[in-house]
């Protein structure tokens, strides 16, 4: 089970930077990340500060993910990471059914480069998170 919780640290980790790095300005990536209605542009256009949030949230969960493999003892001892346990790979699983709309197993919104990627890398992604998630949350 430490394994996969060291494999979630780092994919969390990877998942902060690519955030920060948008933060700092770069546009790499950002295209396919963002839903986009078709014809007209992204759904939306998350600021620096909800961007810096997101990125904060990712490197919170992966030092969780981090200290859990490590055997950090405020997190073993400490009640309320046992339904943390629970609500990140809930979160990531919710994010893979989507909103209906633009994003998930069940968007309307195809033929766009989000959609293409949140189908092929996303929703795989999520619910890989979630299931590993669970299986750490279970033991």
């Amino acid at each position: 089970m430490i394994i996969i919780n060291y494999i979630l640290a780092f994919t969390f980790l990877v998942l902060a930077f690519i955030h920060f790095n948008w933060v700092m300005g770069s546009r790499w990536g950002l295209e396919a990340a963002l839903p986009t209605k078709p014809g007209s542009g992204p759904a939306m256009l998350p600021g620096k500060l909800i961007t810096a949030v997101v990125g904060i949230g990712l490197l919170s969960i992966s030092m969780y993910y981090l200290g859990r493999g490590l055997s950090w003892s405020f997190i073993e001892s400490n009640g309320v990471f046992d339904y943390v346990a629970y609500i990140i790979p809930g979160l990531f699983f919710l994010r893979s059914i989507g909103e209906f709309n633009y994003v998930g197993l069940f968007k309307k919104i195809k033929g766009t480069k989000f959609a293409e990627f949140d189908t092929k890398h996303y929703i795989p992604l999520c619910l890989s998170i979630s299931i590993l998630g669970f299986l750490v949350a279970s033991h």
